[in-house]
């Protein structure tokens, strides 16, 4: 709520940036500043003469941009000539573009066709990447599965579990590899030393992988449940008033303590994201994006607290005074918690909802 109240307070400022934010945002006409554009969908068919920062769902560009692009997304598609560095991070990107400086990208596949050049340094992580296009400068690989198709002038180191090489494909300096085993294919292409690293996951059995995990994997759930039960009850000994306050709007006002979590999410970023472009707002959007990390930090200790005190109050009246029935309720929702990580998130919504809305109804109060 509050974060709304930010949103709305916030006036029209002359900036040397243009920013624009919906559903689908397609930008047409040439644009003179830095440009900011947030969506589900976002696609840029003209120039920039500045930076071009893209955040959505589906993103595509094919203009000619001036400066650098930075673009997060769920599908990128980068285009047209950038005149600076690409910085790209998302689930699937495809670039076809000619970048004039350095190319740092991260994603589930990444596709770097033929038409595409980088003018400087590559760094690239994914799951699969297709290297189709021209390097001039160094590359450093990791990925799961690299296709080689491409040209890279300079040195390159790759990390990969497999490598294919096409016939198309040309290392002209240095190549340092790890991977399971020597690829013969890999050092043909190479005209500079060759150095192949032994990956120590070789000689490993599937089932020593799969027991280490296992045993990782309870003592994170073990830890997570210890940590949840002792600062959770630390937490409710010393707020229990604050807390079953906010455990009251819960039990009232599920549905608007969900909607009031899940707004709260979604709005501190955006607002943070315009504050940070104004020299006063920087401050404020800093500390609101630390509120928010520790919110999302510690998003199951707030559940945990919030609703064993729900519990509580509904289902121990007259019982919930004796310290060790909490202690049991809060060890309870610890151990559901610690495991259905993930699922926990909308209980933890509507936990954080309802601190949210408790704490607007005292700063109300304070004010009046």
């Amino acid at each position: 709520m509050i974060t709304a109240v930010l949103v709305l307070a916030i006036p029209s400022l002359a900036l040397a940036f243009t920013s624009q934010a919906g559903e689908s945002v397609t930008v047409s006409v040439p644009a003179s500043d830095d440009l900011y554009l947030a969506g589900n969908r976002v696609s840029v068919q003209s120039p920039v003469i500045g930076d071009l920062i893209m955040a959505g769902g589906d993103i595509s560009n094919e203009g000619n941009i001036s400066e650098s692009i930075m673009a997060a997304g769920g599908n990128i598609d980068i285009g047209g000539r950038i005149g600076d560095d690409l910085r790209a991070a998302g689930g699937n990107i495809r670039i076809h573009s000619a970048i004039t400086g350095d190319a740092i990208i991260a994603g589930g596949n990444v596709d770097i066709r033929k038409d595409a050049t980088i003018g400087k340094d590559l760094v690239v992580m994914a799951g699969n990447i297709y290297l189709d296009g021209t390097m001039n400068g160094k590359a450093q690989i990791i990925a799961g599965k690299v296709y080689l198709n491409g040209t890279i002038a300079k040195d390159v180191r790759i990390t990969a579990q497999e490598v294919v090489v096409a016939s198309g494909a040309q290392i002209r300096g240095n190549l340092i590899y790890e991977s399971t085993k020597v690829n013969p294919a890999l050092e043909g292409i190479v005209s500079g030393t060759k150095q192949f690293i032994q990956s120590p996951i070789r000689g490993k059995t599937l089932g020593d992988i799969r027991g280490k995990a296992l045993g990782i994997l309870l003592s994170y759930i073990l830890l997570k449940i210890i940590f949840l039960t002792v600062f959770g009850w630390l937490l409710y000994a010393f707020m229990e008033k604050y807390i079953h306050e906010a455990s009251d709007i819960l039990k009232t006002s599920p549905w608007i303590s969900l909607f009031t979590g899940i707004s709260f999410f979604i709005l501190v970023p955006i607002t943070a994201l315009v504050l940070v472009f104004t020299i006063i707002g920087i401050p404020v959007a800093m500390l609101m994006m630390a509120v928010l990390c520790f919110v999302f930090l510690f998003y199951e200790l707030i559940g945990t607290v919030i609703w064993s005190s729900w519990i509580l109050d509904r289902y121990m009246k007259g019982k919930k005074d004796l310290w060790w029935r909490k202690l049991l309720v809060i060890f309870a929702f610890a151990v559901a918690f610690g495991i259905i990580s993930g699922i926990d998130i909308i209980p933890a919504w509507m936990a954080i909802g309802a601190l949210l809305t408790r704490h607007w109804r005292l700063l109300e109060s304070i004010r009046k």
